[in-house]
C-alpha cells in the first residue's frame, strides 16, 4: 500500500510538471521540484533539462537562481551513487548549461568519477551522449572550473571508445543531429585544449572524431545527407577542418554534401554563418560563382600561434608565451606595445585578427610611423552613468530593430564583462553641514528614479552587464581600486587562461587605470557599444613617446603638481593620438596613487594613454587595496615570465622620436587654469598671472577683458546677516573632489592633516565660499577618520557632500541655495502685494553680487578640467590645485594671495603663513602606513553592490524588450534605428549645405554637448517646461542624455560657446543666414531641417577635446550636421563623428577658414562619391564665395573599418546589420 501510494503521489507530481510545462512556467516548476520527497532525483533531472530548453528560461528564474542551484546541486550529491543512469548525468550537466554560470568543479569531478569507475548503469549513446560533450565543450575557454571540465572531456571520450569496441554498432545509434552536435563538440574541445593534443594522432579523441564522421558518412544505413539541416552540415564540416587528420582518405566530403547543400541555399535554408563555415577552407569552391555567401564570413579558424600556449610554470595556469615567438624585435618593443602583440597572438583567428597584424606589431618601430592598422580586443568595458544611460538605451532600441528585421533580439548582449558604475548624477544641492551627503543622496534619487529604473533593468535584462550603485564612488577610483584585475585569470584557482587586463571606457580619464599597468583608454559611447558587442577597435598602431623620470619628489610638492607639470610638458611635445610611456628610476620613488594621478590626466596632455609598467610598488598596492596574495602571486609570476614586468636599470625599450626627461626634484607647487587643465601656473606666480589676464581680451585662454578702471571693484553683500566683500579673484568655491586626487592617499591626508593645523592656529574659511568634499570610494572617508582628520576638513567647511564626480564634472549645484531659496519667497510675496509684510530682503546673496558686479571669481578644486562654464557659470576663473592647496586658497579667500608674503590670516596668535601649517611628507607617509589597510578596501567593497539602501528598493521594469513610455523625459526611444535596414544604402553627397557654426580653437565637448545645468529659456528648458517639468526638476543635460528630444535642443547650449557668426557675442546662438537672424543654435538647425538644408560646421584645431562625450556626435547628427571641417581633431571625438555618420574632414597644414577668407556665410558642396572614399582621401570643398570658390581637405576616415563604419551610416547600425544577417 505504501509502494502504491508513493507511485500515485509521483504520478500527480509528474502530471503537475506536465501542466506547468504547457503553462510555460519555469517558476512554478522549480518550485515543484523544491519538494524533493514527491520527485525523483531522475525526474528532478529530466525536468530540469526540460526546462533548460525552453525559449527565455534564464530571464523567468532570475527570482529563483538560488532554489534552481539548490535542486542542481543536490541531485550532484547522487553521483556517488553505485549505478548512475547515463540519462540522469547527461541532464543534471545540460540543465547547468542554462543557468549561465561555469559548470561546477564538484560536477564534473563527480562525472568524471562515474566514467573512470565504471558505475555507468549503460553507455552513453544517443542524445545523452551529444547532450554530454555539448555541455562540457561550449563554455568559453578557460572559464571557471576549466582543469576539472578537461578531466571529465577525457573521461567521456574513454568511455565511449572502450563502449564502441565492445559493441561497435552503439556509435551508429547517433541520429543526424547527435551527430553532428557530437562533432562539433568534439571540435570545440580541440580548439579550447580541453583535448590532450599532443599526441592527436591515432589518439583515442581521434578516433571518435573519426567514428563520429564515418558514422555521418554512412549511406545504406538510417542517415542520409537528406537527413541533415544546414547547420548539421556547417557544424560538421567546421569541425573537419578544426580535428586534424579526422577525415579518412578517400572520403570526398564534397560530393556527399553537394546535392543537399545546394538545395537548402535555393530555399533559404541556409543562414550566413552556415555559409560561412562551408565556404571555410575552400572546401565548395564550386559554390562560389552562385553569390550564396552573404557579404563576408564570420567565422574563424584555429589559431595559427597555437604553439605560443604552455603551461605557466606550477601554477596550474595557461598562457600565451610571447617568446615563443622567437622574434628578437619582441625585447625592443615598449611594455604597452606588448599588451596589444599578446592580444595579436592570443585572439589569432585569420578573420578578425590576423597573423599580418601579428608581424605588424613586432615591426612596430617601422609600421607606427606609417599609420598602419591593427585590430585590438579589450578584455572588458567599464562605463558610467552619464554615458552609460545612452549606452543602454541604444541597447533597448537595437533589441526592437533587430526584432524588426526578423532577428533574435535576445542577440543584442554584451560580450564581454561590463561594469557601469553610477557616479555622474549626484549634485552639491547642499554642502557645509553634516546632513549634506544624505541629503544630496535623497535629492539624487528623487530626480533620477526613472533613469535608475531603467538602468536596474538593463543589469537584470543583458548579459554580462553589472551595475554598481549610486554613493559607491567614482567610476576609475572603483576601477583602480576594485574592479580591475592587471591580470585576467590571475584570482582563480587553476586551469586559467591568463593574459594582461585591458579596457576601454565611455569617459576619457578612464586612463587612470594605465598607472596600475593596464591598458586602457577612452573611447566614444559609440565606439564602447561596438566592442560590447564583439567588435574589435580599430586602431592605428601608435607611436609611443617615452618619459623618463628621475630623482624624487621634494617637500612640499604633490602628485598634483607632477601631472600638471607634465601636462604642461606633453602639451608643448604634441602627443595626441600616442601611447606616453613612464619609464626611468624616478618611477620607483613614485607611489602607485602618484602614477595613478599622472595617468589620470592623458587627456589633458592629449594621449591616448599614459602607461606605467608593473614593479614591486604595483604589486604592494594591490596588497595593499585588498587583493589576495595568491592572485598577486599570478599577477607577477606572468609578468615576468612575459617579460612585462618592470625591471629598473634594464636595457629601455626603444620609442619614438627624443625621449623626454624630467627631474622630479624640480617640481614645485603650482596651478593650471583659469581656462584650461594645461595651462600650469606656479604658485608663486598667479598673483601676476591672474592680474595681467584681467586687461587681456577674453578670446585668449587668460583674459578676461576688464577695463583697467573696473579691476579695483569691490562688491559689498550680507551673507546669513553678516557683510562680507568680493573682488576680482575672490574665491567663492573650493572643492576637494575628483578621481585624480581623491584616489591618492598622499594628498588626501595632507588636505586633512593642513586643516587640522588650520584650525589648531585658529583659521577658518568664510562661510559665503561653497566648500564641499566629494570622496572617490567610501575607503577614503574610512582612512581620513582612522586619521581623525575628518573631523579638521568639515571644522573647515568641507563636509562630505557625496560619492561622486559632483564639481570636477560641472555639478557643483547653486553657490548659495539657501539665498536663492529666500529670493524666491520673497517674489512671491511681491507677487501677492505683501512686500510690507515680516520678511527682510536680503542686500544681496553671493551670486547676485558676482552678476551685479561683473566680478571675475574663482573656483579651486582638485579636478581635471577647468574649461569655461564647467565648473559653475559664475566662476569666470577656475584653477586646477592639489587638495591642500585648495584648503589653503579657502582659507585665504583669494588667488590673489603671495604665500610666501602674505598671511592666510590672523589665527589666535597673530598671522598665519602657509608654510606654519604645511604637513611633511614624512608625516603623511607615517599616517598612511598606519591608516590605509586591507581590511577597509576588503570591507567596502565586499558590500558595495548591496550596501544602498534606496537602489535596494527601487522598483525596476522587466522584460527582454524596454517598454517605452510616450510621457517619459528621462529615457525615449531614439531614432538612430528606426530606418536601418538589412542593406546599407548609398550616401548621398552634399550639396549647397549652410554652416550652422564657425568656430575657434579648442572647441570642447562641453561647448557642443554641455553636462551642466539646464536653463529655462534654453531651447532644452522650452521642451521641459512644455512637457510639465518645472524648473526646480530639470537636473542637467548629463542626466538626460537617455532622451534625445532634449540633448537635441541641449546641443551647442554652452553659454559660453565663441561663434564668429555672432560677431563678438558669446552664448549658444547663431545666424540663421538666409535671412541674418541670430537665434538659439537649435532653433536654426530646427529651421534647415524642416526646409531639407544640410548643414557643416568650420572649426579651428583640437575640435572635440574634453570628455569622451558621444552625444557631441549624436547631438549635430540629430541636428542635420553632415561634416565638420577642423584644422585638427581630439582623437575620441573624431572617432565618435565617424560612428555617427558624420564626415570629419581637415583644412591642410598652415589653412583654416580665415586664411581662406571664409566667414561661415557661404555654401557648401562636397561630392562623396556614394561614401565610396579611401583612407588619406583629398576631396574638393565648392564653396559660393568669390574669392574661394574651391579648396582641399583631408579625409579623416583613418582605417579601412572607419570607412565601412561610414558606409553604414555609423557604427552601430553597421552591427546591428552584422548581427541580423548572421541570424
Amino acid at each position: 500500500m505504501i509502494a502504491i501510494s508513493s507511485l500515485r503521489r509521483s504520478q500527480a507530481v509528474q502530471r503537475e510538471i506536465h501542466h506547468a510545462f504547457k503553462r510555460k512556467d519555469a517558476v512554478g516548476i522549480v518550485r515543484i521540484l523544491l519538494r524533493q520527497d514527491t520527485v525523483s532525483p531522475k525526474n528532478s533531472a529530466t525536468a530540469l533539462h526540460r526546462l533548460a530548453r525552453l525559449k527565455g528560461c534564464s530571464k523567468m528564474l532570475i527570482p529563483m537562481q538560488a532554489e534552481r542551484d539548490e535542486i542542481l546541486m543536490k541531485l550532484v550529491s547522487h553521483l556517488e551513487e553505485w549505478s548512475v543512469d547515463p540519462q540522469f548525468v547527461s541532464n543534471t550537466l545540460f540543465a547547468w548549461s542554462s543557468t549561465e554560470k561555469a559548470i561546477p568543479r564538484c560536477l564534473s569531478m563527480k562525472a568524471a568519477m562515474v566514467l573512470n569507475e565504471g558505475r555507468l548503469s549503460r553507455p552513453l549513446e544517443g542524445q545523452n551522449l551529444a547532450n554530454t560533450l555539448w555541455t562540457v565543450a561550449s563554455p568559453p575557454a578557460h572559464s571557471e572550473g576549466y582543469s576539472e571540465r578537461r578531466d571529465l572531456m577525457e573521461a567521456i571520450v574513454t568511455h565511449v571508445v572502450d563502449a564502441c569496441r565492445l559493441s561497435s554498432d552503439k556509435i551508429l545509434q547517433l541520429s543526424a543531429r547527435e551527430l553532428a552536435i557530437s562533432l562539433w563538440s568534439l571540435g570545440k574541445a580541440y580548439e579550447q585544449n580541453l583535448l590532450d593534443t599532443t599526441t592527436w594522432l591515432e589518439s583515442p579523441t581521434q578516433r571518435l572524431a573519426r567514428d563520429v564522421l564515418l558514422a555521418a558518412l554512412v549511406k545504406d544505413g538510417e542517415v542520409r545527407p537528406s537527413a541533415f539541416t544546414g547547420r548539421d552540415i556547417s557544424n560538421i564540416l567546421w569541425s573537419a577542418v578544426t580535428l586534424p587528420s579526422v577525415v579518412p582518405a578517400g572520403v570526398n566530403l564534397v560530393e556527399f554534401f553537394r546535392e543537399q547543400i545546394l538545395t537548402l541555399a535555393k530555399s533559404s535554408w541556409l543562414t550566413a554563418l552556415d555559409l560561412a563555415n562551408i565556404t571555410w577552407g575552400n572546401h565548395f569552391s564550386f559554390m562560389l560563382g552562385r553569390n550564396l555567401l552573404l557579404r563576408r564570413s564570420y567565422s574563424s579558424k584555429a589559431n595559427p600561434f597555437q604553439k605560443c600556449y604552455k603551461a605557466l610554470g606550477t601554477t596550474g595556469h595557461y598562457y600565451y608565451d610571447l617568446k615563443e615567438l622567437g622574434d628578437s624585435r619582441l625585447e625592443r618593443l615598449p611594455l604597452s606595445i606588448r599588451v596589444l602583440l599578446e592580444s595579436a597572438v592570443r585572439n589569432c583567428d585569420e578573420f578578425e585578427v590576423k597573423t599580418s597584424d601579428v608581424e605588424n606589431i613586432l615591426n612596430w618601430s617601422k609600421t607606427s610611423k606609417s599609420q598602419t592598422e591593427i585590430p585590438f580586443k579589450p578584455a572588458r568595458v567599464i562605463l558610467q552613468d552619464f554615458t552609460g544611460v545612452p549606452a543602454v538605451v541604444d541597447f533597448a532600441a537595437m533589441r526592437d530593430a533587430m526584432a524588426r528585421l526578423g532577428g533574435d533580439s535576445a542577440k543584442i548582449n554584451p560580450l564581454v564583462p561590463v561594469d557601469l558604475v553610477i557616479d555622474h548624477s549626484v549634485m552639491v544641492d547642499y554642502s557645509r553641514n553634516p546632513q549634506a551627503l544624505e541629503r544630496n543622496q535623497e535629492l539624487e534619487f528623487k530626480r533620477n528614479r526613472e533613469r535608475f529604473g531603467f538602468l536596474k533593468w538593463g543589469a537584470s535584462a543583458f548579459n554580462n552587464l553589472k551595475i554598481v550603485p549610486p554613493g559607491s564612488g567614482i567610476v576609475h577610483q572603483v576601477n583602480l581600486e576594485y574592479l580591475a584585475r592587471v591580470v585576467m585569470g590571475a584570482d582563480e584557482k587553476s586551469g586559467a587562461l591568463l593574459y594582461p587586463d585591458s579596457l576601454v571606457g565611455t569617459d576619457s580619464h578612464t586612463t587612470m587605470i594605465d598607472g596600475l599597468g593596464v591598458a586602457g583608454w577612452g573611447v566614444g559611447g559609440i565606439e564602447a557599444e561596438a566592442v560590447m558587442l564583439g567588435q574589435a577597435i580599430s586602431m592605428v598602431l601608435p607611436e609611443v613617446v617615452g618619459f623618463c623620470l628621475t630623482g624624487k619628489l621634494p617637500a612640499g610638492a604633490t602628485a598634483t603638481d607632477l601631472v600638471l607639470t607634465c601636462t604642461n610638458m606633453l602639451r608643448k611635445r604634441g602627443v595626441v593620438g600616442k601611447f606616453v610611456e613612464f619609464f626611468g628610476p624616478g618611477c620607483a620613488n613614485l607611489s602607485l596613487a602618484d602614477r595613478a594621478t599622472i595617468a589620470n590626466m592623458a587627456p589633458e596632455y592629449g594621449g591616448t594613454m599614459g602607461f606605467f609598467g608593473v614593479d614591486q610598488k604595483s604589486l604592494d598596492y594591490l596588497l595593499q587595496t585588498g587583493r589576495s596574495r595568491e592572485t598577486v602571486a599570478n599577477v607577477e609570476a606572468y609578468l615576468r615570465a612575459q617579460g612585462m614586468f618592470q625591471l629598473y636599470g634594464s636595457a629601455e625599450p626603444e620609442y619614438s622620436g627624443d625621449i623626454m626627461e624630467l627631474d622630479l626634484a624640480t617640481i614645485e607647487p603650482c596651478v593650471s587654469g583659469p581656462k584650461r587643465p594645461h595651462d600650469r601656473v606656479a604658485v608663486s606666480e598667479l598673483p601676476r598671472d591672474f592680474t595681467v589676464g584681467l586687461s587681456t581680451p577674453s578670446t585668449s585662454f587668460k583674459g578676461f577683458n576688464v577695463d583697467k578702471a573696473e579691476q579695483a571693484r569691490v562688491k559689498k553683500f550680507s551673507y546669513k546677516g553678516k557683510d562680507y566683500s568680493l573682488e576680482h579673484g575672490s574665491v567663492v568655491l573650493a572643492a576637494i573632489t575628483s578621481c585624480t586626487n581623491t584616489s591618492n592617499p598622499g594628498v588626501m591626508l595632507g588636505a586633512g592633516l593642513l586643516a587640522r593645523n588650520a584650525r589648531d592656529k585658529g583659521l577658518k574659511v568664510s562661510p559665503y565660499i561653497k566648500t564641499s568634499l566629494s570622496p572617490g570610494s567610501g575607503v577614503v572617508d574610512a582612512y581620513l577618520r582612522k586619521a581623525d582628520l575628518l573631523k579638521p576638513l568639515e571644522d573647515l567647511g568641507f563636509f562630505t557632500a557625496g560619492f561622486g564626480c559632483m564639481t570636477c564634472i560641472g555639478n557643483s549645484g547653486d553657490l548659495d541655495p539657501e539665498a536663492r531659496l529666500s529670493i524666491t519667497l520673497i517674489s512671491e510675496f511681491i507677487k501677492l502685494d505683501r512686500s510690507n509684510s515680516l520678511v527682510s530682503i536680503p542686500k544681496l546673496d553671493v551670486s547676485s553680487a558676482i552678476t551685479d558686479a561683473d566680478l571675475v571669481v574663482a573656483a579651486v578644486l582638485s579636478g581635471n578640467r577647468n574649461f569655461e562654464g564647467r565648473v559653475h557659470p559664475l566662476t569666470r576663473a577656475n584653477y586646477l590645485a592639489s587638495p591642500p592647496l585648495v584648503v589653503a586658497y579657502a582659507l585665504a579667500g583669494r588667488v590673489t594671495i603671495d604665500f610666501d608674503k602674505e598671511p592666510l590670516g590672523q589665527g589666535t596668535e597673530g598671522p598665519v603663513y602657509l608654510r606654519d601649517i604645511w604637513p611633511t611628507s614624512d608625516e603623511i607617509a607615517r599616517i598612511e602606513m598606519e591608516c590605509v589597510r586591507p581590511e577597509m578596501f576588503r570591507e567596502n567593497y565586499a558590500k558595495v553592490i548591496s550596501q544602498n539602501k534606496r537602489w535596494n528598493e527601487l522598483h525596476a521594469p522587466t522584460g527582454n524588450q524596454f517598454e517605452w513610455s510616450d510621457d517619459s523625459t528621462y529615457i525615449t526611444n531614439p531614432p538612430f534605428f528606426s530606418k536601418t535596414q538589412l542593406a546599407p544604402t548609398p550616401l548621398e553627397s552634399i550639396k549647397d549645405a549652410y554652416c550652422l557654426l564657425n568656430l575657434g580653437d579648442s572647441i570642447t565637448t562641453d561647448h557642443i554637448s554641455p553636462a551642466g545645468k539646464i536653463t529655462p529659456d534654453s531651447p532644452g528648458g522650452r521642451y521641459l517646461i512644455d512637457h510639465g517639468v518645472e524648473p526646480k526638476d530639470f537636473n542637467s543635460y548629463g542626466s538626460r542624455r537617455g532622451n534625445y528630444l532634449v540633448m537635441a535642443r541641449g546641443t551647442f547650449a554652452n553659454i559660453r560657446l565663441v561663434n564668429k557668426l555672432m560677431d563678438g557675442k558669446v552664448g549658444p546662438k547663431t545666424e540663421y543666414v538666409p535671412t541674418g537672424e541670430k537665434m538659439f543654435v537649435y532653433d536654426a538647425a530646427e529651421r534647415y531641417l524642416q526646409n531639407g538644408k544640410p548643414l557643416v560646421i568650420l572649426a579651428g584645431s583640437e575640435y572635440g577635446s574634453g570628455s569622451s562625450r558621444d552625444w557631441a556626435a549624436k547631438g549635430p547628427s540629430l541636428q542635420g550636421v553632415k561634416a565638420v571641417i577642423a584644422k585638427s581633431y581630439e582623437r575620441i571625438h573624431r572617432s565618435n563623428l565617424v560612428g555617427m555618420g558624420i564626415l570629419p574632414l581637415q583644412f591642410p597644414e598652415g589653412v583654416d577658414a580665415d586664411t581662406l577668407g571664409l566667414d561661415g556665410r557661404e555654401r557648401y558642396s562636397i561630392d562623396i562619391n556614394g561614401g565610396d572614399l579611401t583612407v588619406g582621401q583629398m576631396l574638393t570643398v565648392h564653396t559660393t564665395s568669390k574669392d574661394t570658390p574651391t579648396f582641399g581637405v583631408l579625409v579623416r576616415l583613418d582605417t579601412e573599418v572607419e570607412l565601412t563604419y561610414f558606409q553604414h551610416g555609423g557604427i552601430l547600425q553597421y552591427v546591428l546589420r552584422k548581427l541580423a544577417s548572421t541570424d
